[in-house]
């Protein structure tokens, strides 16, 4: 049974640092998936988080490259979706935000061809022989409810946000965003909304994936020594554009504010 949930998750949450990848779980405990991306919506002039993408087409972008096509295009025949529409769970149906992300479905309703089912049904279980676990159906049985759109609205994803060139307001090219920091909205669902406040800018160093570059206290003493400097931070009022063609935001200064801890 779904009860009340929150989001456990003191202050502002950085999206990379606090929502991507983690376990997505049923209602009733079931593992289905990891958040491999984040489904953004431009509304009112933010940007809001619409839902959680899962499976190889939303983990394929974040790969790049060569690997980004393999991944994509072989899930796409496979799965027999386009690539650019890849598995989702609607934000309305998340009960609750802490270690793992938990749905309002359980398991036998809830089955999305995230990547380790879409392995097992396409792989394991078509060799002879192997069975099937009959608690498990198909996810295209089951898929629907869960990926509904709740809007018609500009759909965008984390990963095309990240990796992104910071011009300020002279022309001189910056650091790059390397997450987007989120504040809590109106209810939307079971929870608050989650909206973009700003983003973290930073030189995209190994470390920064897992927040080593917001606290001198965290992390080990040699990768922050590696890392080198601290991000700043950019807020969402000092933006004039976002240039999602050539992967560029433009702000209206020549200089970033320091990056305090979340």
């Amino acid at each position: 049974m779904t009860t009340s949930g929150k989001i456990h998750i003191d202050g502002p949450v950085d999206a990379q640092v606090d929502l991507l990848d983690r376990q997505i779980v049923t209602d009733d405990g079931y593992q289905l998936a990891k958040a491999d991306d984040l489904e953004l919506e431009e509304l009112r002039g933010r940007l809001h988080l619409s839902g959680f993408l899962i499976g190889p087409g939303a983990l394929g972008p974040r790969l790049g490259g060569a690997l980004q096509y393999v991944t994509v295009n072989t899930w796409s025949r496979l799965a027999r979706r386009d690539v650019d529409d890849p598995r989702r769970i609607d934000y309305t149906h998340v009960s609750d935000i802490s270690t793992v992300i938990r749905i309002d479905e359980g398991r036998e309703s809830a089955e999305i061809d995230g990547l380790e089912t879409w392995t097992r049904e396409r792989i394991i279980e078509a060799l002879p022989g192997s069975g099937r676990d009959p608690r498990s159906p198909l996810a295209s049985a089951a898929a629907s409810a869960l990926e509904e759109r709740t809007t018609d609205r500009p759909l965008r994803r984390l990963s095309q946000l990240t990796g992104m060139r910071i011009r300020f307001a002279d022309g001189s090219a910056g650091d790059r965003v390397t997450d987007a920091r989120m504040s809590r909205g109106p209810v939307r669902g079971h929870l608050p909304e989650l909206v973009i406040d700003g983003f973290v800018v930073g030189r995209g160093r190994p470390g920064m994936r897992f927040g080593y570059d917001r606290d001198e206290l965290r992390g080990p003493w040699l990768l922050r020594k590696i890392i080198g400097h601290r991000s700043h931070y950019l807020p969402w009022s000092d933006i004039v554009e976002i240039d999602w063609d050539e992967r560029v935001i433009q702000i209206s200064t020549d200089h970033l504010e320091p990056l305090r801890s979340a």
